[in-house]
This record gives C-alpha cells, sequence and structure tokens, in this order.
C-alpha cells in the first residue's frame, strides 16, 4: 500500500502587515447622519494615544502642516476650518490617513460639497452638544464621539431627541470654547473636564422639556439627510448642479417666471436671478429657506431624488394674479404737472421732491425726468428752509450754553466741556463745531468778565 506523502508545512515567517505612525482608529458613522467630524476624531485619536491634544498636534500635525508656533491661537481661530470645505480640511485628512492607515477620512468633512456649499456662516467657530446623546452613549457603553451636524452653524438642535444644543459648560460656565482645545475630550468640558452629559430624567424644572421649534428640528433632519448622501468614490457635486436645480424648479413651480418665483419665496428678483443664472451660491441658510418654502430637502432640491412637490403654481385667479406679473400704474403726466406748478408757485411749500413723491404715488425719477425744472424748483426751496432751521437750532442751543455757562459760575463750578454737557438737554449737543465755538466763547467772555470784577 503506497501512502502519499503529507505535504510539508510552510514554516517561514508571514510578512508582517503595514505598519502606521498612529493608532488606526475607525471614523464613526461614516456616510450617516451622525457621522464623526474632522476634529471630534483628532480629540478621540490624543485620547487614544493618552495624549493631551495640545500634544497631539504639536508634535505630529503641526510641523508637518506648517502650523505656526502659536498654536492655540491659530486652532482657536481656524480650528472650525478643518470641518469645512477648503484646503485646512483636505490637508489634515490627508495626513491622518497617512498617519493612521485609514482611508476616506475626507468624508469627516464637508469637502463633498465644496462646490456648492460657500463658507460664510456655513460653521460654527465654537463647540456645540447635546447632553442627552452624550448620556445615552455612555450609558450604553458606546464610543462618545463629537458629530459633524453639531459643528455646521444652521444646526440648533439634536435630529435625535429634538432639544437645543447645548454650548456651555455646566460646572464652569464657560462657553465659546474651539474645536481642539488644548485639553479637550469628547463629551467633556475643554476647560474643566467636566462631563457635558446629562440624563433628562434627573433634571427638574423646565429645562429637562425644552424642545426646539418644528423649523429648528427640520433643519436638523435636512442637514443630516445631506451629510449621509455621498457614497465612497462619488465625485463632489459641481457648481452647476446649482443652477440646474433653481432653473428645475422654476419651470416646474413658476411655469419659468423667476419673479414669480422669487415672490413664492419672498425673496428679492434680483438674488433669485443670480441664483438661476449661477453667478452666485446661494448660503446653506438661504438654501434651507428656499427648500423650506418648496416643502423640499436641499437632497430633493439639488438631486431631484424623490422630489413630491408640496407646492405648485396656484390656480385660483386671484393667487395666481399675484404670482403673474404686476399690472403697470398709469402715470398721470397732466395732473402730476399741475401739482408741481402749484408747488412750484406756492412760497410756503417747502417739502422736499422725495416727499412730494410719495404724495403723488410715483418714483423721484419720474418727477425728475419730466418735470426737471419744476422740481429744482421745489428742491431749492426744500433745502433754504432747511438750512434756515438749522440755523434757528443752532442759534437757540448756543444760547442754551451761554445760559449754561451762566449757571456754573453763579454755583461757583469751572465751566468745563463735561460740566456744562451733563446740564444740557440733549447728549452730543457739543459735537457740533459751532455749539462748540459758542461754549468757548461764553467761557471765556465769563472768564474775562470775572477777572475784571476781581480787579
Amino acid at each position: 500500500m503506497d501512502l502519499e506523502p503529507l505535504p510539508v508545512a510552510d514554516l517561514r515567517v508571514p510578512p508582517p502587515p503595514p505598519r502606521s505612525r498612529l493608532y488606526p482608529l475607525a471614523p464613526l458613522g461614516r456616510r450617516t447622519a451622525m457621522v464623526e467630524s474632522s476634529t471630534g476624531y483628532l480629540l478621540r485619536l490624543a485620547a487614544a494615544h493618552c495624549l493631551q491634544t495640545r500634544l497631539l498636534l504639536k508634535h505630529e500635525l503641526a510641523p508637518r502642516l506648517g502650523w505656526p508656533q502659536q498654536l492655540s491661537t491659530y486652532l482657536a481661530k481656524e480650528g472650525h476650518a478643518l470641518n469645512g470645505v477648503g484646503a485646512p480640511a483636505a490637508a489634515v485628512c490627508s495626513l491622518l490617513e497617512d498617519l493612521t492607515g485609514q482611508s476616506d477620512l475626507t468624508a469627516l468633512t464637508l469637502r463633498w460639497w465644496r462646490e456648492v456649499l460657500p463658507t460664510r456662516g456655513l460653521l460654527r467657530r465654537w463647540r456645540a452638544w447635546c447632553p442627552r446623546c452624550y448620556h445615552e452613549w455612555s450609558a450604553t457603553n458606546q464610543p462618545v464621539y463629537e458629530p459633524l451636524l453639531w459643528a455646521i452653524g444652521c444646526v440648533q438642535a439634536c435630529p435625535t431627541h429634538g432639544t437645543p444644543l447645548r454650548a456651555r459648560c455646566p460646572r464652569c460656565l464657560v462657553e465659546h470654547q474651539p474645536p481642539l482645545a488644548p485639553w479637550a475630550r469628547p463629551g467633556q468640558c475643554g476647560r474643566c473636564g467636566a462631563w457635558l452629559g446629562a440624563d433628562p430624567a434627573g433634571q427638574s424644572g423646565k429645562e429637562g422639556a425644552v424642545v426646539a421649534p418644528y423649523a429648528t428640528r427640520w433643519q436638523a433632519g435636512a442637514i443630516g439627510e445631506l451629510l449621509a448622501l455621498p457614497a465612497p468614490q462619488t465625485p463632489p457635486l459641481p457648481r452647476a448642479a446649482v443652477q440646474d436645480a433653481f432653473q428645475r424648479w422654476v419651470e416646474r413651480v413658476a411655469e419659468g417666471r423667476m419673479a414669480a418665483l422669487a415672490r413664492l419665496l419672498g425673496l428679492p428678483r434680483n438674488t433669485v436671478w443670480l441664483w438661476c443664472r449661477g453667478q452666485v451660491l446661494p448660503t446653506l441658510g438661504q438654501l434651507l429657506q428656499v427648500c423650506r418654502q418648496l416643502g423640499l430637502t436641499p437632497r430633493q432640491f439639488l438631486l431631484d431624488d424623490d422630489a413630491t412637490l408640496l407646492v405648485s403654481l396656484p390656480s385660483t385667479p386671484g393667487t395666481a394674479r399675484a404670482l403673474g406679473r404686476k399690472c403697470p400704474t398709469r402715470f398721470d403726466g397732466d395732473g402730476v404737472h399741475r401739482a408741481l406748478a402749484a408747488m412750484a408757485a406756492d412760497g410756503t411749500q417747502c417739502s422736499s421732491v422725495h416727499a412730494v413723491a410719495r404724495r403723488l404715488g410715483c418714483a423721484d425719477r419720474q418727477l425728475y425726468g419730466y418735470f426737471p425744472d419744476l422740481c429744482k424748483v421745489i428742491a431749492a426751496r426744500s433745502r433754504t428752509h432747511l438750512h434756515q432751521q438749522g440755523r434757528a437750532r443752532r442759534e437757540a442751543l448756543c444760547a442754551v450754553v451761554r445760559a449754561t455757562v451762566l449757571d456754573l459760575r453763579a454755583q461757583h463750578i469751572e465751566p468745563t466741556r463735561r460740566n456744562v454737557e451733563a446740564l444740557l438737554p440733549q447728549p452730543g449737543i457739543l459735537r457740533d463745531p459751532v455749539i462748540r465755538d459758542a461754549l468757548r466763547a461764553a467761557v471765556e467772555e465769563n472768564h474775562a468778565g470775572s477777572t475784571s470784577g476781581n480787579g
């Protein structure tokens, strides 16, 4: 009986897996509404190495990124930008991928929306958190972290619990804490280290039952839907997507009339026109306002994704006229000319051209365009009247200043500017150079009179 030889085992030592300089900490909530923020990931990474946050940033990131030596000042001013759409966020994510061996850390920022969302008002500069989220994560032994949603400026409430976000430590009462404070930890105050979680069942009074308004909760949920939108290896949304979205909804809502859509949204026509032309991008707050008026979410508005239109062009005659073009107002040239001629001939009429135009129900440029000579006469008379009123007012105030100087002298009080101004009927009178000259003359005259009397 022939026996087959047993296979010889490979006794060679396998090659070690690739090493990373820092611990390969996996980010939390990636591609969900509660995705972790880039600054929150740095806080957890420092805690995983049992290091203070400032030491990790100072020795590992600052030299490689060229940050200034005044690291605390720099991070207090620019730390929030690491979660945004610009180059600082891209540089930090690329470096963290090299140091930790993790991939797709750009999902911890808003870089996917860099062509769509302007930076103005996009991120809040300080930390904000939901105490109930911290408490639930700690009670269920889940990792405590800082979602990217909390770093967005328009988010004022927690979409999970519907409660307003907090920004003040309950122990030291310090607010405006930078996202990357030197001693910050997830769920802890960056100043005193106090735990920021709170159990609503253990709170008394109204504080534990505060619920944010519906509009605030809707904004948080809509932005969370945007954060969960990008898929791995998906190219960023181009700038033209905003222009296409506005043109698409102008056709659906207002039959191609931008002015009608502007009136429906309660926005200036020029603003909507610039958006539809792609010359200006709406901020995140403006985009949310538009979507709220249309009954859409930003995801539905931008991508036409499962969009169920909740508004349409009204069919009733009254509302249709409100959305349509306004009827032009007829300009009664003969009647306006008679009224202007009568005002120009009346020597007691001192109204301005603007006031006359409002009284006649037309614009200033119409009056100047059709009747320039009459308008010049009315304007000259109005300027003369205003100058006379100003001169009379100054003379009356100068008399009040002189009387005040005499009263102070009678009480043996030095008539300095501060003492005189304290007794005047209105603050700021002495800012007028004419009245200051009157005060100076009154003081010198009174001083000369008292000197001659003593002599």
